[in-house]
């Protein structure tokens, strides 16, 4: 394939996997649903129907399930906070009492890295109630 095909091709790819929500699907899964297993599996076994507790593989950064004969992991990191202190002369009237924190999500299908996006979330200390946000 030569250079140009090759770009045409990733350009095709990204625009489908845009199509497709992907990136906003997957986060989906991962923070609504996901994230939260290792902690109520632990609080409560029971709570997971033992056929999904038997195809899930779960530790502090990535949770790995089986579908049929196809593996996929789910690989969140998330990087240092960001808060007030750190802005310095950035710091303006509002986004005083917010903090940043930059993380990535990569999906893995049967061991290769086929998707990998960055989110930064939000989370603003409102004098009633925190305000979350995630952008990706």
């Amino acid at each position: 394939m030569e250079p140009d095909e090759i770009r045409s091709e990733i350009e095709r790819r990204k625009k489908r996997a845009m199509d497709l929500k992907l990136r906003e699907t997957l986060w989906s899964i991962y923070y609504s649903h996901l994230s939260r297993y290792a902690e109520q599996l632990k609080e409560d076994p029971e709570w997971l129907y033992p056929e999904v507790r038997e195809i899930l593989a779960i530790s502090d950064s990535d949770i790995q399930f089986r579908v049929e004969e196809t593996t996929y992991r789910l690989i969140y990191k998330e990087g240092p906070k960001e808060t007030e202190s750190d802005w310095g002369s950035r710091r303006r009237g509002l986004l005083d009492e917010m903090t940043i924190t930059p993380a990535t999500l990569t999906l893995e299908v049967d061991g290769g890295r086929v998707f990998e996006f960055n989110i930064q979330k939000t989370v603003f200390d409102s004098p009633d109630w925190p305000i979350h946000n995630e952008y990706m």
